[in-house]
């Protein structure tokens, strides 16, 4: 039996929710919407921080434990540079969470989404962040440009059906 959403079997969403975690800095919340949004019908349980219930930890300590349990690394990249990292002016939150996504190697499916921008709507710090996100390494990590918020949700649609139907 197949499942009407992108024709994934029934007994891959009888199985269990892959987990997917989504990073990327508070300016790109469209971009996050419509990335739940095109997940919604499958059998994603996404873990977006905006709707995490207080928990006692701390916030680091949370994300950290979620990338840990995921199977699917999300990430948005913008040309803002984001909320630094407490203590760590140099280093963004989202770049922390790439990191730990990065230390789990070819154990996570990363999938990095770039947002096609001018030079000068990228800030400074965000740079080589981005050339960073942009490339092959470490395995298991794919990145792809996305121009619109329609174009994102079609490809992360798409990618994520195609990583399930291999799953």
């Amino acid at each position: 039996m197949v499942n009407e959403w992108r024709g994934i079997p029934s007994r891959v969403q009888m199985y269990r929710q892959v987990q997917v975690f989504l990073s990327s800095t508070g300016a790109l919340m469209p971009e996050r919407q419509a990335v739940c949004d095109a997940l919604a019908a499958g059998p994603y349980k996404i873990f977006a921080y905006e709707h995490q219930r207080p928990t006692g930890k701390s916030p680091m300590k949370v994300c950290e434990e979620r990338i840990q349990d995921s199977d699917v690394f999300l990430g948005l990249v913008g040309g803002d540079f984001g909320s630094p990292l407490p203590g760590k002016p140099d280093v963004a939150i989202h770049h922390w969470e790439f990191g730990c996504a990065e230390a789990r190697g070819g154990a996570l499916e990363m999938m990095v989404y770039i947002k096609q921008l001018a030079d000068d709507e990228i800030d400074k710090k965000q740079k080589e962040f981005r050339s960073k996100a942009g490339c092959f390494s470490p395995p298991g990590k794919y990145s792809y440009l996305f121009s619109s918020l329609e174009d994102l949700r079609t490809k992360v649609g798409q990618h994520m059906g195609e990583w399930l139907r291999e799953y």
